[in-house]
């Protein structure tokens, strides 16, 4: 989230997520947790390592996939069209630097009824910097995020972090007036993963060097932002990281393991 001209980035993938490790019924069994049950019913192995890491692809209607084909973007991940849309939206900025003053976070014109910057300044970025960073933050945690949650529950939870995010920002009266990027999102899919883990850590426990690793990571995030701009948006991010853990905790209560 940016204000004035702060960076966000997370760099490390959770390391249980990352390794592309199968949980099978033996895994399950050694770890003591249930298998033979997925809520009220059973579940099957291969039922399980769909559910938990199958990246559901991108659908849309009729007329969508139609230009989604045309430019090869058919199978495209969520992740993969978010990226482009920051990519897109920030030439936009450059060509007419109008985009900016239209879109971005302005408390005083939300209060008059914009409401639709809650949103929009989610992808906007001040510079090539800071657009850099959080692409490469959403690239690095994004797919990981989108296989574990599924990817219109990972769009929910993106755009719902950047809306609650930035109008936890707007109420608190702690902000910033003026502020735009995509960190408050970030930091929603980040706290909706985290989520998701705790409400199946009995199948799927996170460890001691996972929790470490996902801990480090938030601290870099935070440390760099500050480093870089001198300056933190901190009600966006803190927003968006408990907007995103609510998000998925509604979302994926009947997908429980």
């Amino acid at each position: 989230q940016l204000a004035s001209n702060p960076l966000a980035l997370f760099t490390a993938r959770p390391a249980a997520a990352a390794t592309g490790t199968s949980f099978t019924a033996a895994t399950a069994a050694a770890a003591g947790t249930p298998w033979t049950r997925f809520n009220s019913g059973p579940i099957s192995q291969d039922m399980y390592n769909s559910q938990r890491s199958q990246i559901r692809r991108y659908r849309t209607s009729s007329s969508g996939q139609y230009w989604l084909r045309q430019f090869g973007l058919a199978d495209a991940s969520i992740t993969h069209l978010l990226m482009g849309a920051n990519i897109a939206v920030f030439g936009l900025q450059l060509l007419w630097p109008e985009v900016t003053q239209m879109f971005a976070r302005v408390d005083a014109l939300v209060y008059q009824g914009q409401i639709w910057r809650l949103l929009t300044a989610a992808f906007l970025h001040g510079n090539i910097v800071h657009l850099g960073i959080n692409t490469l933050a959403l690239y690095n945690i994004g797919h990981v995020i989108e296989g574990v949650l599924g990817s219109r529950t990972f769009l929910m939870v993106y755009l719902g972090s950047a809306i609650l995010g930035n109008l936890l920002a707007y109420n608190s009266g702690h902000g910033f007036q003026t502020s735009l990027g995509s960190s408050g999102a970030l930091c929603g899919i980040f706290g909706g993963y985290l989520v998701f883990r705790w409400m199946n850590r009995r199948v799927w426990p996170m460890r001691g060097p996972e929790f470490t690793s996902v801990a480090t990571t938030l601290g870099i995030n935070l440390a760099l932002m500050t480093y870089f701009a001198g300056s933190l948006d901190s009600s966006a991010h803190l927003g968006g990281f408990l907007g995103g853990a609510a998000l998925t905790y509604i979302l994926t209560a009947a997908r429980r393991f």
